[in-house]
């Protein structure tokens, strides 16, 4: 005849009921009771270790995409940069023809602004008679740079090129123009000694 476990005082099943015990024994021992708990908490660990890694993948593949997504805003930056500065060129070139710089005064070649970057907009207006030029200490003519005044306005004003002028004024970044800056100029044909 089968023995049963037998009810502990209170007549309720007891702590270790739902614990495996083997034929002989009539209750399960602290031991195993503590190894089936043990074992019970290592499988709870085991999901939520489970839980974790794909908590951790899902986060990586977050980052790839955020990464993704920064590459592709700093290429559009680069892009709406590059043509921000071919629109500004443009416009420079379609305003410098329409409208006459002014002539800069004699005595502003003396003080020439240190800072201040020529910027791209309209030229004022120049006076009904330009004032003549300063000459450099070889003779050449020379033009001051006033606001609103580029290279294109300047070679366009005195009928050269922005490279001769480039090149005669030593200039590498025609960008870093100042006001007040003192450029050469090419001399006038009149002016050139003959070859002959």
């Amino acid at each position: 005849m089968a023995q049963s476990t037998p009810p502990n005082a209170s007549g309720k099943a007891g702590a270790g009921d739902d614990v495996p015990i083997s034929k002989h024994q009539l209750k399960a021992s602290p031991t195993q009771i503590l190894q089936h708990n043990l074992e019970a908490q290592g499988k709870q660990l085991d999901q939520v270790g489970g839980l974790i890694e794909a908590q951790t993948k899902q986060i990586e593949e977050l980052t790839k995409r955020a990464e993704l997504q920064t590459k592709q805003i700093e290429t559009l930056n680069a892009d709406v940069n590059r043509l921000t500065a071919v629109l500004l060129a443009r416009n420079a070139e379609n305003a410098a023809p329409a409208v006459t710089p002014s002539v800069a005064p004699s005595h502003a070649a003396a003080a020439p602004a240190a800072s201040e970057p020529t910027p791209v907009i309209k030229a004022e207006a120049a006076p009904a008679e330009p004032t003549p030029q300063p000459l450099a200490p070889d003779g050449s003519p020379t033009h001051v740079i006033k606001r609103g005044e580029n290279l294109i306005s300047v070679a366009r004003q005195h009928g050269t090129t922005v490279s001769e002028l480039l090149k005669l004024n030593k200039i590498e970044d025609e960008r870093k123009l100042q006001i007040g800056q003192t450029l050469l100029l090419p001399k006038p044909a009149a002016q050139k000694p003959d070859s002959q």
